[in-house]
């Protein structure tokens, strides 16, 4: 479960690994969008491990369209295919569900960095960056995770 989450974060603006993703999302962005077409290109793929898609769904919820694997192993858990609950996010729900409205709506970047807490292991904190991605005509929002 997600126990906190800071947006608009500095820390995740200044991670090495998302400023590069950045960088290179902000070269192949037409009109502030990714095509998904270009993000199958080899220059995006030191990322595809570390990132997710999702979309929204009837009723405003938010659909995992895929799950990298760093994300499966340091979550613990696949996601891709699943419709994200508050069961699963606990407080971080609404905040998730707000930032990939803002990207997908109004196209912007969001930045946030949090922590996660599983039984069994003790906070693990994450950087993240979201940006707009056209994917079969509707915008998704791809997101980037670095675990620290």
């Amino acid at each position: 479960m997600t126990k906190m989450v800071i947006e608009n974060c500095e820390q995740a603006k200044n991670d090495a690994t998302i400023a590069a993703f950045v960088k290179l999302f902000e070269t192949d962005a037409v009109d502030g969008v990714l095509d998904f077409r270009t993000l199958q290109e080899p220059r995006y793929m030191p990322f595809w491990k570390s990132f997710y898609i999702t979309q929204l769904v009837e009723g405003g919820h938010i659909r995992f369209v895929y799950f990298g694997t760093s994300l499966v192993d340091g979550y613990g858990k696949e996601l891709t295919g699943q419709i994200a609950t508050v069961e699963e996010f606990g407080a971080a729900y609404e905040t998730l569900r707000k930032i990939n409205l803002r990207v997908i709506e109004d196209k912007t970047i969001q930045y946030t960095s949090g922590s996660l807490d599983w039984l069994d292991k003790d906070f693990r904190n994450w950087h993240r960056v979201n940006v707009p991605l056209l994917k079969n005509h509707e915008t998704h929002c791809l997101s980037v995770i670095i675990f620290e």
